[in-house]
């Protein structure tokens, strides 16, 4: 199955998780980095697992999964020897925000089915955990450790995602046993290059079910040096998702079993296999033909011959006598068949239908008439016909051809016999006519002696006459519905696209529908993943857009007739908010909701049945997300920049700083690659700010990027108190050289907003800014000026964790200046000396 279509599923049930405990609430935590680095997560709002193939291996049962971060801050803190800074700075939205990336252990089940065919993501069942949020690939799997240790500890509606179900079959020789779960990813084109593992880019590929049958025996599972192929179709225009692929022989014998089951009763097949566990044969085990009683009435004219000479003078050498006859068949009518029926596949070429049995029934007389009043039915109490004898052979040949979906082609249908025999109680015409012509007449009446004869000759023609009305009738109740069942080409796709619809049951009432069955050699079916009858999706499923725009959605398939809704899921519903009847939906504006984003369950109700599907709306405040907002990098470091914008327009970067230090790798884009300035003498730092652009809205942000200089590095900046006062958000903060505060410190805001004021930073805690880089600066005769920088995450609450760091870090730093006050003239000797 297509990666697509399992990761739509795994959408819905994300969109069915709001509001409910198996929603995972956002999480916070710090993620300690090693002794000189930690990260500080805040509201990490984690999307929905979504499976990704670019290191899909068949050789194991593993699976790769992402789950992006759409919310939350992060920062990053760095130490240099003894003090704390902020390093980075992320304020993470809907498309630039890192992913968690782990390999998920697929489940074996290798018991029954029905028992548990689910197919199930268990996240604690994962390993290799590894969040993008740093450049460095062990700080990458510190990170993700933090998570793994988190789904640990979740419960199982939190952690468990289910795909949908293996079934049982409705036909017993169908019956899936067991299954195993591999990933196969799609074949990478040869013109491009392959992406590294760990990027943003998420390989294409197919989740694969492999089942064994009741009855079948386990197989070897393809690896990735086998011949194995994809199987996914590549063409997009037929939105071709799921393929299927079955041994061609159980599945042709079961169709045949399926249709001998409409002429029989009761039948049961034993499945035959070769050597190398292919199915060539199928012997039936037991089961039995019906053949009903009848009542049935005949009349007819017997013509028998008469003498050489007229036994009555004038008499025509021709007597013709009609015959009136009610009679019926007795028994149980059944006739057990499994002794003599097979199927047969040669060669996976042709399959040949055998059958021999023996239709027996007892006949009884019921009433009797005749035109001349010669005879009436008590003239016949001695007489029946014992027992009625039908044999029959039936031969029925095909030829497997691969054309119109495969079909099974009729080259034989016979059915011979049926050619009733029976033993009587009286003397057939033969034996009476010689017994007259020998012994002459027995009681010396030519009359009396002629009624003998008649007599001898009706009880021979009704035997003939039962015989040929029981055999019409059994040809028409037997070799009739056999004809009607098997004479005729068959589909194979009959059995097919039952089975595949039945077998694999996606969550959310979807299904595997196959469009074409082919049949070279084993039997494949090609098809889509689609709602069931009565079932439909909304399309797009999860849409992002921007505040105050409007989207327009739709359900699959389209003659569903439904009601649209809006269901708030964070903030408060606007009153511009609405979706109108035919689908299209209008956002709220950006001044109408706080944070970077929210998000609306979008329902469709179908108006008869009241079936329901959601889709999930995510509004963007901003129309540019962006990543970092600020970071400190080193001198020709390389930092990763990232834009996206649900709307329309090529992403456009460009320095605004005049003179900047650093270069972008390009200028267009969803990323680019920023190097920083190289050292520069004199300087402790330098900063550029670099914008990205919507071209096609104009609408714009900014990113701030200080290169912190080795020769001349930085004073070290330290957080004494803080707070929110009387509406503002304040900072009072030390410029440290040598540990030791300084006097008449030169402050400045180099970006961002507020302004110091007695010394002290103030800020609107209401604003949309979400960091200030400060800047402090003193003179130190005969060295000269002594400068650092920090950045401040704005506001306050959003980044309690890291203001408490910094402020102990302070309150460490006090306690040993003050052990240290005399030493640090020197100190600054030799770090003038070095600058």
């Amino acid at each position: 199955m297509d990666r697509s279509k399992i990761n739509g599923v795994l959408s819905q049930e994300y969109i069915e998780r709001f509001n409910t405990q198996a929603y995972l609430e956002p999480v916070s935590g710090d993620i300690n980095l090693g002794p000189s680095a930690k990260v500080f997560i805040h509201d990490f709002t984690l999307d929905r697992p979504r499976l990704s193939f670019e290191n899909a291996d068949l050789n194991d049962s593993k699976a790769r999964l992402r789950m992006a971060v759409i919310g939350g801050n992060q920062v990053n803190l760095r130490k240099d020897v003894d003090h704390w800074y902020p390093q980075r700075l992320d304020r993470i939205g809907p498309l630039t925000g890192p992913q968690l990336l782990l390999n998920l252990r697929l489940p074996d089940v290798p018991g029954s089915i029905g028992a548990s065919g689910a197919i199930l993501f268990d996240l604690s069942r994962s390993d290799d955990f590894s969040l993008t949020f740093s450049d460095q690939q062990d700080e990458r799997e510190l990170g993700g450790n933090f998570f793994k240790e988190l789904f640990n500890r979740l419960p199982p509606e939190q952690r468990v995602w289910s795909l949908g179900q293996v079934e049982a079959s409705s036909n017993d020789h169908i019956q899936p046993e067991a299954f195993r779960l591999r990933t196969q990813a799609k074949p990478w084109p040869k013109s491009v290059p392959k992406p590294p593992i760990g990027s943003d880019v998420e390989g294409d590929g197919a989740l694969l079910v492999f089942m064994r049958m009741r009855g079948g025996r386990d197989g070897s599972l393809p690896d990735a040096n086998s011949d194995f192929r994809y199987l996914i179709v590549d063409d997009h225009r037929e939105g071709s998702s799921a393929t299927a692929l079955y041994d061609s022989g159980r599945l042709l014998m079961v169709q045949l079993i399926g249709r001998l089951s409409k002429v029989f009763r009761d039948l049961g097949f034993r499945l035959n296999a070769d050597s190398n566990g292919n199915y060539v044969s199928a012997t039936a085990q037991h089961g039995h033909y019906y053949s009903p009683p009848h009542q049935f009435s005949v009349e007819r004219s017997l013509w028998f011959p008469g003498w050489e000479e007229p036994l009555i003078p004038g008499q025509e050498p021709f007597i013709t006598y009609t015959v009136k006859l009610l009679a019926q068949t007795e028994g149980d009518g059944i006739v057990p068949i499994a002794s003599g029926l097979g199927i047969t596949i040669r060669n996976r070429k042709t399959v040949e239908i055998r059958l021999s049995l023996m239709i027996r029934q007892l006949v009884e007389m019921l009433d009797y008439s005749d035109d001349h009043g010669l005879f009436s039915k008590s003239d016949f109490k001695d007489w029946d016909v014992n027992e009625v004898e039908s044999p029959v052979a039936v031969a029925i040949d095909y030829r497997i051809v691969d054309r119109s979906g495969g079909v099974l082609e009729l080259e034989r249908f016979t059915v011979n016999g049926i050619d009733a025999t029976a033993e009587t109680s009286a003397s057939s015409s033969v034996q009476a006519i010689e017994s007259l012509r020998q012994d002459g007449s027995v009681s010396g009446d030519p009359i009396e002696d002629l009624q003998k004869l008649l007599y001898g000759l009706i009880v021979a023609g009704i035997a003939q006459m039962v015989l040929n009305t029981i055999s019409s009738m059994q040809y028409e109740s037997f070799a009739g519905p056999l004809r009607d069942a098997l004479a005729k080409d068959l589909p194979v796709a009959d059995v097919v696209e039952p089975l595949v619809k039945e077998t694999i049951r996606l969550a959310f009432g979807q299904s595997i529908h196959s469009d074409e069955v082919r049949i070279p050699n084993d039997i494949v079916a090609f098809g889509r993943v689609k709602p069931d009858a009565g079932r439909f999706v909304i399309n797009p499923l999860e849409p992002v857009i921007g505040a105050g725009s409007t989207r327009r959605f739709a359900v699959e398939p389209a003659d569903a007739d439904v009601k649209w809704s809006v269901e708030p899921l964070q903030g408060f519903a606007s009153s511009v908010e609405r979706i109108d009847a035919d689908g299209l939906y209008h956002a709220p504006g950006a001044d109408e909701f706080q944070g970077s984003f929210i998000r609306r369950r979008i329902i469709a109700t179908h108006k008869h049945s009241g079936e329901r599907s959601m889709a999930l709306v995510t509004i963007m405040q901003n129309s540019i997300d962006l990543s970092p907002l600020v970071e400190i990098c080193a001198p020709n470091a390389e930092v990763t920049l990232k834009g996206g914008s649900p709307g329309e327009g090529e992403l456009q970067w460009s320095f605004i700083t005049p003179k900047p230090g650093g270069r972008l790798n390009t200028t267009t884009g969803p990323q680019v690659i920023y190097k920083a300035s190289p050292e520069q003498t004199g300087k402790a730092y330098s900063i550029d700010e670099v914008q990205v652009r919507n071209g096609s809205s104009g609408e714009s942000r900014s990113v701030c990027l200080i290169t912190r200089m080795a020769k001349k590095k930085p004073m070290p900046i330290t957080l004494e108190e803080y707070g929110t006062e009387a509406g503002k958000d304040w900072v009072r903060l030390a410029l440290r050289v040598n540990g030791q505060i300084q006097e008449n410190v030169q402050w400045k805001v180099l970006n961002g907003p507020g302004d110091f004021i007695g010394g002290v930073y103030q800020a609107n805690p209401d604003s949309d800014a979400r960091f200030a880089v400060v800047e402090g600066r003193v003179e130190q005769k005969p060295w000269g000026w002594m400068e650092g920088f920090i950045i401040l995450p704005l506001p306050l609450e959003s980044a309690t964790s890291t203001y408490q760091v910094l402020a102990s870090d302070a309150s460490r730093a006090n306690a040993r200046s003050a052990r240290s006050a005399t030493a640090w003239p020197v100190q600054i000797t030799q770090l003038a000396s070095e600058s």
